[in-house]
């Protein structure tokens, strides 16, 4: 009798676990690496960095309000290469002025940081 409570135990946690997991990233086997982004600007009331690192949704990545009007993020990444730009109170969106790389893309340029 005790064999089949846990077998049933198991599965249950089985199902529990996919469940879960269920839509969510599986971690690679490379190293992510801790990313800082800044942007200044005293008159913004919010600040998001959007990228092809997450799917370009200004909703994931808000930059935290540093005060004197200086934002910051910190994004894991694993070593690559990626697009991005800041999302400025939800409405303006603008390359990055301190990018060392841009890349154009039809509509104006995209900042470029590369993870090593």
């Amino acid at each position: 009798m005790k064999n089949w409570f846990w077998m049933i135990v198991g599965a249950i946690g089985g199902f529990l676990a996919a469940s879960w997991l269920k839509g969510r990233e599986i971690v690679s086997s490379q190293e992510k690496k801790a990313v800082r982004f800044f942007y200044h600007d005293p008159n913004a009331k919010s600040v998001a960095v959007v990228g092809d690192f997450n799917g370009w949704d200004e909703t994931k990545d808000q930059m935290f309000n540093m005060g004197g009007g200086l934002w910051e993020a910190v994004i894991y990444l694993e070593p690559g290469e990626y697009e991005y730009k800041f999302v400025i109170d939800g409405e303006k969106w603008i390359e990055d002025p301190n990018a060392k790389k841009f890349i154009d893309d039809g509509k104006g340029r995209r900042s470029i940081v590369t993870v090593e």
